[in-house]
């Protein structure tokens, strides 16, 4: 149910019957601390001292008791009273750690977990990121691995859309094209996005918020807000947890577990160091966490400039040509049982990938290993995006990229699968059910496919 269901919302109100009347008084009881901190507040009283006071006491004793009403209604709600789903109009207000970011720096905890070849063993790994940024497009992250120890350092100026990596152990410095998303908001915004639109992105859409109590995060005492969100294309759901500050309301967490149920005290106990051979690495959880608002960041700490000792090397901007997003769609279509899906980003089966990928390569099935190869030679090129969305992102004018595969199979020459228009020399291209692409004009496209 969400705050628009109003038809939903009373014929619920009509099965619970009236409900009970607010006690004041009951609550202060229950909540004494909430209590002395309204107390430190001025009163509304002592606004009016002059001779008119006795004639606005009964304007002041109506507002006193609405806004004593207003408070609980508010702490009731923060403190999760009865689970209901939040307003947003809760989060109307600035959000430190989220709003008007100036600089900020924060650690990520990932944890993975480990299987040995034969399945009978596995243990999680904890590795630790640390990240600082400085508006509007400074960013710098450090990456270490289970041992404590800096493997790499990356760089990037979006202002010149370029990224510095550092690589500790070979001494060796990459300069490239940026890889990641920039928002100038600042790299929290999107908690903003999901607390008052309930909405991310075109692709991703929020289920449900819920308050969940409270958690404990870097000594800090945090109310959880729980958020459910929905991958549009794919239609899969997940959950990650929110933890806001209980004093000053600032963003010091998130918690994000592939397994809802998962705790971090549940992961925590089974992390162990080991050098056993690994087979299987299955991403589990990570924690945002150590969200500090004034790091003592210095302008070297940005820096494009290549230290000293370290190596350069200048590399292009890896793309997916024409021809490998032609392998790829083949290979995902075959592995779908010779058909194409309802979305071009949801092509194949992942369940039934991954348990193709983690058998042996000689058990695996024809179709899987032709797309694990495609998939695995974008990634040797440090192409961390679906073949599909890189070739669109990189080669495609923008909102030109049209899919009605939905229901094609695989060798269908006269079916349209998806076309688009090309950023260089700007013609248009149309891939076919048998995946052959020829150069068409509008005219050979549907009704108002360009609008």
């Amino acid at each position: 149910m969400t705050v628009h269901d109003g038809e939903w919302e009373e014929r619920l109100r009509s099965k619970l019957g009236t409900p009970a009347e607010p006690n004041f008084n009951a609550w202060c009881d229950n909540y004494p601390e909430a209590v002395r901190a309204l107390q430190c507040k001025p009163t509304i009283h002592s606004l009016a001292r002059d001779e008119t006071s006795t004639r606005r006491r009964p304007i002041v004793t109506i507002m006193k008791l609405t806004t004593a009403a207003l408070l609980m209604t508010g702490i009731m709600t923060w403190l999760n009273y009865g689970g209901n789903s939040p307003s947003s109009v809760l989060f109307a207000e600035e959000i430190p750690g989220v709003d008007r970011v100036r600089e900020i720096s924060w650690a990520t905890t990932f944890y993975t977990r480990i299987s040995s070849k034969d399945g009978k063993e596995s243990w999680i790994k904890k590795e630790r990121q640390q990240w600082a940024y400085r508006h509007p497009n400074q960013l710098r992250e450090t990456r270490m691995n289970s041992a404590g120890e800096v493997i790499s350092i990356h760089i990037t100026d979006y202002s010149v859309n370029r990224t510095l990596e550092l690589l500790m152990k070979e001494k060796k410095a990459i300069l490239k094209t940026s890889d990641h998303h920039h928002d100038p908001r600042g790299p929290f915004a999107w908690v903003g996005d999901e607390l008052r639109k309930r909405n991310l992105n075109d692709s991703t859409r929020v289920k449900s918020i819920s308050l969940g109590g409270e958690a404990e995060i870097d000594n800090l005492k945090a109310n959880v807000v729980r958020v459910v969100t929905q991958d549009v294309e794919r239609g899969k759901s997940s959950q990650h947890e929110l933890y806001l500050d209980r004093n000053t309301k600032q963003l010091v967490g998130i918690w994000g577990p592939n397994d809802p149920s998962s705790t971090r005290a549940e992961l925590e106990s089974q992390v162990q160091k080991s050098g056993k051979a690994w087979y299987r690495i299955e991403p589990i959880a990570a924690l945002t966490h150590e969200i500090n608002l004034a790091p003592r960041l210095q302008n070297a700490d940005f820096s494009l400039d290549v230290p000293q000792g370290f190596e350069l090397e200048t590399i292009a901007h890896p793309t997916v040509t024409e021809e490998e997003m032609l392998a790829f769609l083949k290979a995902a279509v075959r592995f779908h049982d010779g058909q194409f899906a309802d979305s071009p980003f949801a092509l194949y089966d992942e369940k039934k990938l991954n348990l193709e990928w983690t058998a042996d390569e000689n058990a695996r099935s024809k179709e899987a290993n032709a797309l694990i190869a495609v998939i695995d030679k974008i990634r040797y090129r440090q192409i961390y995006q679906p073949a599909l969305k890189r070739f669109i992102s990189d080669n495609v004018v923008p909102d030109s990229f049209r899919y009605v595969g939905s229901g094609v199979k695989f060798g269908q020459a006269d079916s349209l699968v998806c076309w688009y228009q090309t950023r260089i020399g700007e013609t248009w291209r149309a891939v076919y059910g048998d995946l052959a692409v020829r150069t068409v004009t509008e005219d050979d496209l549907p009704f108002g496919v360009t609008q």
